[in-house]
């Protein structure tokens, strides 16, 4: 019987484990993300002057990050409009571009439910898990290694 070269174990054992890391989220600078739907607005994000009008910069930010801000539903986006989601990213104010690498939501978002007739209110809801049903699309499909638990903040442990 022939013997494998150690090198090509190693490397073949490197390959494995590679493929089974979890991506790095790169940090950069948080900013408080704003958000009103109207027909000329863009997204905001919070300075320390103000609001500043911003467009996510599309080729330089992190695709999943991207899409999953954009795929939440109204029901999670709205009443978390105000501030309340965190981006972190990289801002060219000059040219008023964001490039996002991550975003998160607090730990107890509000979710609000919206009635089936619309004649009732809507009513609110603290959530701690984002899933698939937060999303307009389903995100298990497209990515069978999604999880919500990625863009909830991070607990805080004393």
């Amino acid at each position: 019987m022939k013997m494998l070269q150690p090198w090509l174990i190693t490397l073949c054992i490197a390959c494995l484990t590679s493929c089974a890391r979890q991506p790095e989220i790169r940090a950069g600078p948080s900013y408080s993300y704003y958000f009103e739907e109207a027909t000329d607005s863009h997204p905001m994000i919070m300075m320390p002057s103000g609001l500043l009008e911003m467009v996510f910069d599309k080729k330089r930010s992190d695709p999943e990050a991207l899409a999953t801000l954009t795929w939440l539903k109204a029901e999670v986006l709205y009443p978390n409009a105000k501030g309340k989601i965190t981006l972190q990213g990289c801002l060219d104010s000059d040219r008023k571009t964001f490039v996002l690498h991550h975003w998160y939501l607090p730990r107890n978002f509000v979710r609000v439910q919206f009635p089936e007739n619309g004649l009732e209110k809507a009513t609110k809801s603290k959530r701690g898990v984002l899933t698939d049903d937060d999303f307009r699309i389903n995100l298990k499909t497209a990515d069978p290694h999604f999880h919500g638990m990625k863009y909830l903040q991070a607990r805080k442990y004393k």
